[in-house]
């Protein structure tokens, strides 16, 4: 008896959390029109499936629906909307405005932010005070002749929707999904692939975004965090402007006159992670915009022609001090294209202990193949910058192929995108040797991929999803967590 007693009273004890009630709110994107067994396929549906048993998703998509009021058929008039908001989400995840991108509803687009702001304002008025996620559209391809299908117009979602959106995100302190951006990263010929009639995406369509939205739930986010007060406080007046949508701060530190670029995210995710650009800023920028999509920022530092040598490391060092002072995260991924390998191998070796992970592209990694061979003018200047002689060189060892020991130990990530026929900086001399020293040093986690049909350029040459995915999985290791 006492020991049923005991049972009970422990069952008792017990308490079972309500699951999250995440309500997806849209269009027929959301509704899975087109999706073959769409209750299973849709992209609410495989949400669900991604998050399991802890969230209850429900799709409250409609055929046709508009943000717009004055669009011929407004998503606030509709049952589906009464039947989310009595459904008292934690969660709101918003996906509107491919239908008010028609002519005939775009004309009412002057009040598209307006109307926004309303419906979000209606969710936040709930009592369950749920967090709501901002979608932007997913492309609109035009047919094989060069139509808009159906009418809906990516010139409108791209130029003004898009910049209306990240503008009201900002405002409101709301997270924002850029899925447009998104469904890029599959490359056009993939995207369109799976988008069969060019605007509703397939059941392999609808993956991407329940990917997408499912990392943005099982992440945190602080949409009001503002690396300008941050910059203020440090006595630096950054220069803003646009980089793909994001705001650009561009400055010089006013003691060690450093020439920086930050690039913030419109939701930094709470743990401040950041990826650390080395030369070439802006280019081939697809890695860079996936991760600021993601809550990350994106950090420069000038150290033109020093070639990763102690100056440029020691540009490094004061950098990173002044990102610790900003509130940035303590390990960012470095990047490296080119000669940006250099620096951040060179920099990685003297602190492995600050890195996440380090992806180089293309990258030297070792100045007697790159500038010794192709540049007689870079090479003078990068045997000044090191302070040694042509003769002296045969015998360097500060190259990033040398002195491994420390980042091995400490299994840093490493990712390596090559290019087979590299006639600038041949990866049997470069990348291919660093990987070789790096595995018998006993690192596990390098992942390479090699393009066989590419030389130097371009860069990037390589599935970006899969690269994404390696450094999101770098950075949920050193956090200790999993990526959904």
């Amino acid at each position: 008896m006492k020991i049923s007693l005991c049972i009970l009273s422990c069952l008792t004890t017990l308490v079972v959390a309500d699951p999250i009630r995440v309500a997806c709110v849209g269009d027929s994107i959301t509704f899975g029109a087109g999706i073959k067994e769409r209750k299973e396929n849709s992209y609410p549906a495989q949400l669900q499936k991604l998050l399991g048993d802890t969230y209850e998703v429900k799709n409250f998509g409609v055929n046709g629906a508009t943000m717009l009021n004055a669009g011929d058929k407004p998503y606030t008039k509709q049952g589906a909307y009464k039947a989310s908001l009595d459904f008292t989400p934690n969660v709101v995840v918003i996906k509107l405005g491919s239908n008010d991108s028609k002519p005939h509803n775009w004309k009412h687009g002057d009040s598209y932010t307006t109307d926004a702001a309303a419906l979000v304002q209606s969710y936040q008025n709930l009592s369950s005070k749920p967090r709501i996620i901002l979608c932007t559209p997913v492309p609109a391809y035009k047919n094989d002749k060069g139509k808009n299908v159906y009418g809906i117009t990516d010139e409108v979602i791209a130029k003004q929707q898009l910049p209306s959106l990240i503008n009201l995100a900002k405002e409101k302190n709301l997270e924002l999904i850029n899925l447009h951006q998104e469904y890029a990263l599959e490359g056009a010929k993939k995207a369109i692939a799976m988008t069969p009639d060019r605007i509703h995406p397939g059941a392999d369509g609808a993956k991407v975004i329940a990917g997408r939205v499912a990392y943005q739930l099982t992440h945190n986010y602080e949409p009001a965090f503002d690396i300008t007060s941050k910059l203020k406080e440090q006595g630096i007046e950054p220069k803003v402007s646009n980089f793909h949508g994001y705001r650009q701060y561009r400055f010089t530190t006013p003691d060690t006159k450093l020439k920086c670029i930050i690039v913030a995210p419109h939701s930094a995710d709470t743990s401040k992670p950041w990826i650390w650009r080395a030369r070439f800023f802006g280019h081939q920028p697809a890695l860079d915009k996936a991760l600021l999509d993601r809550g990350y920022h994106v950090c420069f530092v000038d150290v033109a022609d020093l070639f990763g040598s102690p100056n440029a490391t020691k540009r490094w060092d004061q950098f990173y001090a002044l990102s610790q002072q900003l509130g940035l995260g303590a390990k960012p991924v470095l990047e490296g294209m080119s000669r940006g390998g250099l620096i951040i191998f060179n920099w990685a070796k003297q602190n492995p202990d600050k890195v996440t992970a380090i992806y180089g592209d293309n990258p030297v990694c070792d100045i007697r193949s790159w500038p010794a061979k192709k540049s007689a003018p870079l090479w003078n200047t990068c045997m000044k910058q090191y302070g040694i002689t042509a003769e002296q060189a045969k015998d360097f060892k500060g190259n990033p192929i040398d002195g491994l020991d420390a980042l091995a130990k400490a299994n840093v990530p490493v990712m390596l995108v090559l290019g087979a026929k590299d006639e600038v900086v041949p990866i049997k001399d470069n990348a291919l040797i660093l990987q070789e020293r790096y595995k018998k040093l006993g690192a596990t986690k390098i992942h390479t991929w090699i393009n066989p049909n590419t030389k130097h350029h371009p860069h990037q040459a390589c599935p970006i999803r899969e690269l994404l995915s390696a450094v999101l999985s770098a950075g949920a290791q050193k956090a200790g967590s999993t990526v959904k």
